[in-house]
């Protein structure tokens, strides 16, 4: 309740806005061709004001900006400042003719909500609801036009490793095959499977399109953005463990120990102490695996390492501030994973005492 959710949507708002907009070459006005610099900069950021208020009208967050609203985002193609009710865009990068076509790609940012599951409910009357035109959240509108395609273009996962099952797309049938190999629908399933299915279909579907694209066009200044919220929901422990390192893996380049590169950028929300353990240790495996590789690569193998330089977690506060929970060596804090621990313990042990206390 501290506000996850809403910065995950303002920053997929601002980057689809920002995305819109860098990189256009030859801007027309009514008609008329823009060259004038200052008037084209003036244009743009009329341009992203204008798609900037749209999509948070559309994400049902037009109330939460007000007077004093303070926003600021800076990347290696544009600086934007949201305050005293005035939006400033400015683009950083020049963009030429020939890389302009490469670098800018209006579809770039994902976002897969919490509440995922609901689609599993819509999805076969899917189409009439469209064609009735309902007033569905933009975001789930997008999560399941994306669902539908890549269940049709991909038609069969495999999850076994992740969370035991597989899951089938045919003839406008979705059914899970089990580890005995019995089918059963979505509606039989467990609630994790509806949670996690959904979320890695999408998930694998824009990662398999991102590394069947030989010009690598995302891979620089516009860098496409996945968001994930509680990718934990419903699931036990282990099966969390498992998810982050399927995600950790699917992003990375193949060659990813020779190249440094990642498909996408990935920006999780999460209530789960395991997430972060997990991701944790694959960092953890990253650094010491350096020097120990054949015994770390024994424990967790080489392709879920992650360099803890490549991660950032925060921590968003009750009074609204945002802190760092790494350490110095770019670990997550082990107090931050699991606070209410210590609390619990705490409990436990004076009560324990009591009874002691009482037996005497």
């Amino acid at each position: 309740g501290t506000g996850k959710s809403t910065v995950a949507k303002i920053l997929d708002i601002i980057k689809a806005g920002a995305n819109s907009v860098c990189g256009e070459l030859f801007l027309s006005k009514n008609g008329v061709q823009i060259s004038d610099e200052t008037e084209k900069n003036k244009y743009k950021n009329e341009e992203f004001s204008e798609l900037f208020l749209e999509l948070l009208n559309k994400y049902d967050l037009k109330n939460y900006l007000n007077k004093d609203s303070f926003i600021l985002f800076e990347s290696a193609i544009c600086k934007i400042v949201i305050e005293n009710n005035s939006i400033q865009f400015q683009e950083k990068k020049k963009f030429t003719e020939e890389n302009s076509s490469k670098e800018k790609n209006t579809n770039v940012n994902y976002y897969i909500p919490a509440y995922r599951e609901a689609f599993i409910l819509l999805r076969n009357n899917y189409p009439a609801i469209l064609n009735a035109k309902a007033n569905l959240p933009v975001i789930l509108n997008a999560f399941g036009q994306h669902f539908n395609n890549f269940r049709e273009n991909i038609k069969h996962f495999n999850f076994k490793k992740i969370i035991g099952v597989e899951y089938n797309y045919s003839n406008g049938r979705d059914f899970i095959i089990l580890k005995d190999g019995k089918e059963i629908s979505f509606e039989e399933s467990s609630s994790a499977i509806n949670s996690v299915v959904p979320m890695l279909v999408v998930f694998l579907g824009i990662v398999s399109s991102m590394s069947e694209d030989s010009q690598r066009v995302y891979y620089n200044a516009n860098c496409p953005f996945i968001t994930i919220e509680e990718p934990e929901l419903n699931c036990f422990p282990s099966t969390q463990n498992e998810l982050i390192k399927c995600l950790i893996e699917k992003i990375k380049f193949k060659d990813y120990q020779k190249s440094k590169e990642y498909y996408c950028n990935l920006l999780i929300t999460t209530h789960s102490p395991y997430i972060l353990s997990s991701l944790n240790n694959l960092m953890y495996a990253f650094v010491v695996g350096k020097n120990h590789s054949e015994e770390i690569g024994k424990i967790v193998e080489e392709r879920y390492w992650i360099n803890p330089d490549d991660v950032s977690a925060y921590m968003l506060l009750p009074n609204g501030e945002c802190v760092s929970i790494l350490d110095k060596e770019g670990l997550i804090k082990t107090e931050k994973i699991d606070g209410v621990s210590g609390i619990l313990n705490k409990e436990f042990n004076e009560m324990f005492d009591i009874e002691l206390a009482i037996k005497k």
